[in-house]
C-alpha cells in the first residue's frame, strides 16, 4: 500500500488513510456519510481482496447498495449480492471446466474517436493466460454467475493506452501512455456496472446458455456460417466507427505493437 491520502478496500471493510501531523493515520470508515464522504478519494485494493469480499462491504451498507444500484444501472444488485455468496463453484462440480484467470481487474478503457474525441472510463474484467495465443489476456466476465467469480482477488491496473487512430492496417500502435488513479466510486462503479451489462442473474444465465447453444450448434455442423470477410463486403467503411475498424484491423496472432 502507497503512502497517498485516500481508501484502502481491506477484507475488513474500507479504511482511510489520513496524514496528521507527519504521521499516516489508518481509520476504518463505518459511518453512511464517511463513505459517501469519500467516493471521490484516490483507491487502493489490499493484496487478496477478493470480488466476494468487496460485494459484502457494499451489501453490508445497505444505503451504498441502493446507491450504486441507482447509479451503475444495476436494478438487481441484491440479486447479485444473493449470487456471490452462494456456495457454488462451477469448478468443482464440472470437469469440463475451463479455468485459465488468475484475478479480476479493474483497468481504463481509452478511445480516441475518428472525429479526435477523447472518452475515458472505468472497466472491469478477468485476467489470465491465453493457451491459443500463449500470452496474457483480458477475459470478459458479464456472462459469468458470480459464484464463479467470488474467490479471485481483485486488482487495479492504473495504466492508460491510447491507440493511433483508425483506420490502418497492421497491428495496433499505442499513441500515448499514462498512469491515472482510481476513484473509490470508480471501482465500485466498473465492478456492479459490467455484472449487470446483460441484465439481472436470471437474464445473464439464460443469455449465457443461449450463446452455449450457439456454440454447440457450430462445433457441431448445424449451425450455417458465412466468411468474415462476407460480411465486411456489406459494410461501407465512412459507416464504420473506430472500435469497428479496431476489430476488423487487428492482427490476433500478431497481438498490439507497443513500438
Amino acid at each position: 500500500m502507497s503512502d497517498v491520502e485516500g481508501v484502502i478496500i481491506t477484507k475488513d471493510g474500507l479504511v482511510r488513510n489520513v496524514w496528521n501531523d507527519g504521521s499516516l493515520v489508518k481509520r476504518l470508515l463505518t459511518s453512511d456519510e464517511e463513505i459517501f464522504r469519500n467516493l471521490r478519494y484516490a483507491c487502493e485494493i489490499e493484496e487478496g481482496v477478493t470480488l466476494l469480499d468487496i460485494m459484502r462491504i457494499v451489501e453490508d451498507n445497505p444505503i451504498l447498495t441502493m446507491f450504486l444500484g441507482e447509479y451503475s444501472w444495476c436494478s438487481e444488485i441484491d440479486a447479485f449480492h444473493n449470487q456471490v455468496n452462494e456456495d457454488i463453484r462451477s469448478k468443482e462440480i464440472d470437469p469440463d471446466y475451463d479455468d485459465n484467470m488468475t484475478h479480476l481487474e479493474v483497468y481504463w478503457e481509452a478511445h480516441y474517436h475518428r472525429d479526435k474525441s477523447l472518452s475515458l472510463s472505468p472497466g472491469f474484467h478477468g485476467w489470465g493466460h491465453c493457451p491459443e495465443f500463449d500470452r496474457p489476456t483480458g477475459y470478459a466476465v458479464e456472462f459469468t454467475p458470480l459464484y464463479d467469480l467470488a474467490d479471485y482477488p481483485v486488482k487495479l491496473n492504473t495504466n492508460i493506452n491510447v491507440y493511433s487512430p483508425f483506420p490502418h492496417e497492421g497491428p495496433l500502435k499505442i499513441a500515448l501512455e499514462g498512469t491515472q488513479h482510481f476513484s473509490l466510486l470508480e471501482v465500485l462503479d466498473a465492478i456492479y456496472w459490467e455484472v449487470s451489462f446483460c441484465g439481472g442473474p436470471e437474464e445473464v444465465a439464460a443469455q449465457r446458455r443461449e450463446l452455449l447453444d450457439r456454440v454447440d450448434d457450430i462445433e457441431s455442423g448445424e449451425a450455417e456460417l458465412r466468411p468474415i470477410d462476407e460480411m465486411f463486403d456489406f459494410i461501407d467503411d465512412d459507416d464504420i466507427d473506430v472500435d469497428d475498424d479496431q476489430l476488423r484491423y487487428f492482427d490476433f496472432e500478431e497481438g498490439i505493437d507497443d513500438d
